[in-house]
């Protein structure tokens, strides 16, 4: 990534139509997220008020402008609601894959040459995926687990439709 700094701005806290996702969103408007080095198509660190920052993308609306999902757990945390207008914090992702590499992850890459190579087949998305997946467990066994139960639903052939 570049050297970008963060751009912040105030938007309001909204409920996407349920046609649409339904998700509890910030939006981002064209002018705030254009000046970034991939525009729109940018995985960014974002942060609102004082809370800390996450690892989140900048999702395309289909009006020009974007929209970052808020959880609804991070929303509980953060005391907001929806209708508020809050200040918002974005930054270029530094991560490659747009989440960090667990350590667990990391040893078995080194170590298991045909995990490794799977790892590496997957595509950014898929990538992430097993990362969030990992992280949902503390304990490193479970994440091992978790890593090669995921390596292994990949490998099944998927089901004709």
């Amino acid at each position: 990534m570049s050297d970008f700094g963060p751009l912040s701005f105030t938007t309001e806290i909204v409920q996407l139509e349920a046609r649409i996702g339904g998700y509890t969103v910030v939006l981002v408007e064209p002018a705030v997220f254009e000046p970034l080095p991939e525009g729109r198509k940018t995985r960014v660190l974002c942060r609102i008020g004082t809370a800390p920052a996450w690892h989140c993308a900048l999702l395309p609306l289909g009006n020009g402008s974007a929209y970052i999902i808020i959880s609804r757990a991070r929303l509980k945390s953060l005391h907001f609601e929806v209708g508020e207008t809050v200040e918002v914090w974005i930054e270029p992702d530094p991560s490659p894959l747009g989440a960090p590499m667990p350590e667990v992850l990391e040893a078995l890459l080194e170590q298991d040459e045909a995990f490794r190579q799977a790892f590496e087949s997957f595509t950014p998305g898929k990538k992430r995926s097993l990362i969030f997946g990992m992280n949902r467990f503390k304990n490193p066994d479970k994440q091992v687990t978790f890593a090669y139960e995921f390596w292994e639903s990949r490998q099944r052939p998927s089901p004709r439709h």
